[in-house]
Formats: structure tokens, C-alpha cells, sequence
């Protein structure tokens, strides 16, 4: 398996680093991050910024969501529905296929919803 460095960025803190926790900027999608953890959890992290205009007023507030990307554990019997991933090299492959994935079922986070004369716009928030 071979991890795409270019494509993911290594963006974790000291203290992320410190608990085992790596994460990764996805560049090809602005404001996607995957988040791997010692304990073999993975995540997707999206962060977005939802503006809202009306000729009344204007409004901007930033959004993260956060989900598991592990394969899921149909049986459940342990309490978790999720499988760990024990080697890194095996959290790296998730969050690559994962990526892939949804980038072939949805290659955008922008929308923009109109209800009357008010406008709502959520853009990737870029984090530097």
C-alpha cells in the first residue's frame, strides 16, 4: 500500500502527536481531514462555514463533523460497532480507500440553499 504524502498532509499538533493520534489534511479537498488513533479508530473530519444572507441580516458560523470510517462490526458483540485497526499501515489504507470513495459519490462540500430572499452558502472552512 502506498499512502499518497503529497495528497495527505500530516497537520497533527504536538499534543496530537503525544496521544498517538495523526492527522491528515486531505489537499484535494479543502476542509477534509482524516484522523488516525493509536487505540485503531479512524475518522473523517469535515469543517465547514455556513453563511446566511437576507436583506435583514447576515450571519457566519463555523461547523466540524466528525464520523467513524472503521469498518463496521456486524455482529457486535464486544459493545463496539466498529473494527479497530491495530497497524498504522492498516489505518493509512482505510483512510485512503475511504477517501477515494467518497470523492467518486461526491466530489464538492459547497452548497448553496435559497429559501425566499434568504441565501445560505457552506464552503470548506480553510484551516491554516
Amino acid at each position: 500500500m502506498n499512502f499518497n504524502t503529497t495528497r495527505f498532509v500530516d497537520v497533527s499538533s504536538s499534543t496530537q502527536q503525544a496521544n498517538g493520534t495523526t492527522v491528515f489534511h486531505d489537499t484535494n479537498n479543502p476542509g477534509v481531514f482524516y484522523a488516525s488513533y493509536a487505540s485503531g479508530n479512524v475518522r473523517r473530519i469535515i469543517q465547514t462555514t455556513t453563511q446566511t444572507s437576507s436583506p435583514m441580516s447576515s450571519t457566519s458560523s463555523n461547523h466540524t463533523t466528525s464520523y467513524q470510517i472503521n469498518h463496521r462490526n456486524h455482529k457486535a458483540e464486544s459493545g463496539s460497532n466498529f473494527t479497530l485497526i491495530k497497524s498504522v499501515n492498516g489505518r493509512l489504507g482505510r483512510i485512503a480507500e475511504m477517501a477515494d470513495k467518497f470523492n467518486s459519490r461526491r466530489n464538492s462540500i459547497v452548497s448553496t440553499t435559497v429559501n425566499g430572499d434568504r441565501v445560505t452558502v457552506i464552503t470548506p472552512r480553510i484551516v491554516s
